[in-house]
This record gives structure tokens, sequence and C-alpha cells, in this order.
């Protein structure tokens, strides 16, 4: 288990976490440490305190430690669940080509509540546009202007 080291008179306890990012998103080596242990980490946690000026990235076991009930490990698997939710939706091999216009592709999504929705997307004068057909909230169709 890492030993926080407070350097430059930063607080021990009572830090919030406002974000947890990939750090190989950012930079694809991954070459990120923990702000306060100076292990290497993958996924950074995003911490702030009222009593100091900047934040600090730090990685999970530190972030757990410094923030109050704060449970890292579900905050990063939240992340990578929206990262794989991401990469699933934008699978080329989910997406069919539209049978009328060959331009528009489409494919099936499941909602949050068990429902199913059509999301098409079509080409028209300004670019591209998306349409959501078959939402369970009353409305049938929600094509934007734009």
């Amino acid at each position: 288990m890492p030993k926080i080291t407070l350097i430059e008179n930063r607080p021990g306890s009572d830090w919030t976490c406002r974000e947890v990012l990939d750090s190989q998103a950012i930079d694809p080596t991954g070459k990120f440490r923990c702000g306060f242990c100076a292990t290497t980490i993958r996924w950074i946690h995003v911490v702030e305190h009222d009593d100091y000026e900047r934040e600090v990235q730090a990685g999970c076991c530190c972030a757990a430690r410094l923030c109050y009930e704060y449970d890292a490990e579900a905050a990063e698997r939240e992340v990578k669940n929206r990262m794989d939710r991401r990469a699933r939706f934008m699978d080329v091999r989910r997406w069919k080509r539209s049978m009328p216009n060959p331009e528009n592709v489409w494919r099936f999504v499941q909602t949050p509540n068990d429902g199913r929705v059509r999301v098409t997307v079509f080409l028209n004068a300004e670019g591209y546009a998306i349409c959501i057909a078959g939402k369970t909230d009353g409305d049938r169709y929600f094509c934007p202007e734009k």
C-alpha cells in the first residue's frame, strides 16, 4: 500500500474528486504519476481542496484515502463502462445501410428502461443529421431541424 507523502503543505483530507480521466486518452504512452505517492497510474482522479490553490492528479488508492466517502474503484468502473458503451455504439459492424438511400446508416439502440430506438444518421444539405425513432416517452420521432 503506497504511503501518501504530503508536500507543499497540502491538506491531508477532505479533498473532492472532480473527475476521472483515462491517461491513455490524454497521452498514448500513459506515463502519469500520482501527485501524492508518485506511482504510475492509468486512471487519473482529479482532486481539489478548498484550502489548496491547484487541483492534483491522484491514483485510485490516494483518491479513496483523501476524499471523504469516495468510492474510487466505482468511479473508475463507471468511466470504463462509459468508454466501452461508446466504443460499442460506434462499432461499424452494428450499423446497417438504408435500403432507400445507401448514404444513410441506422441501427437499433437499447435504452436504459429496456426500450429500443432506431437511430438513423443521414446526409442533408448542411451535413449530417440524426433521427431517433421509437422513443418510449410519448414522442415517436426526434429529428432536429439542423
